[in-house]
């Protein structure tokens, strides 16, 4: 997918230089899941299930423009267009549900869910590798044809809360809300 956000370049040459970085990058990886549903009796039901954190090692390529930041530096008639091989580590947050679903009246139940998704330990940041950069003015003030950036996010955690009603409007359809 393409994903562009702002890079902030932390080699000392480019130190606070902030461009668009246009990543398209793709890869794969494995999670599970698991859960368990108990119905003591019929009108009462209680779930559980958790989500393992997923890391998703994607491989593709980023390109951008320096133009307005070569302009601040006061460095002109050069290519301001780049691109680089990149890769991205990018990782999904572990999550917990749970809920309960009750038939309180004979026309309606109540359904009641929570969920805690661990944002801050996925993305707390976000490590990009640049590798094989052909803009040779970049490559001569970074020193290198490769970068690293860490896109720091601090996302912090999440906890969701749900509560519905289900009442049968017949006997193939329900209301719920």
């Amino acid at each position: 997918t393409l994903f562009p956000y702002t890079t902030l370049f932390r080699s000392p040459a480019l130190a606070g230089a902030k461009t668009l970085l246009n990543l398209h990058t793709s890869g794969t990886a494995w999670n599970g899941s698991f859960g368990f549903l108990y119905t003591p009796n019929s009108n009462l039901t209680v779930g559980a299930s958790y989500k393992t954190e997923t890391t998703v090692h994607s491989d593709g390529n980023a390109t951008g423009d320096v133009g307005a930041q070569f302009a601040t530096l006061g460095v002109t008639g050069v290519a301001t267009d780049f691109h680089y091989n990149a890769g991205v580590v990018t990782k999904f947050p572990q999550a917990l549900s749970g809920g309960v679903s009750w038939q309180a009246l004979r026309r309606a139940r109540l359904n009641l869910q929570g969920n805690w998704i661990n944002w801050s330990n996925s993305f707390n940041s976000l490590p990009v590798t640049l590798t094989n950069g052909t803009n040779t003015t970049i490559n001569g003030l970074v020193g290198s044809d490769d970068m690293q950036d860490v896109v720091p996010v601090h996302w912090r955690n999440q906890g969701v809360f749900n509560v519905g009603v289900e009442s049968p409007m017949g006997e193939h359809f329900a209301f719920r809300g």
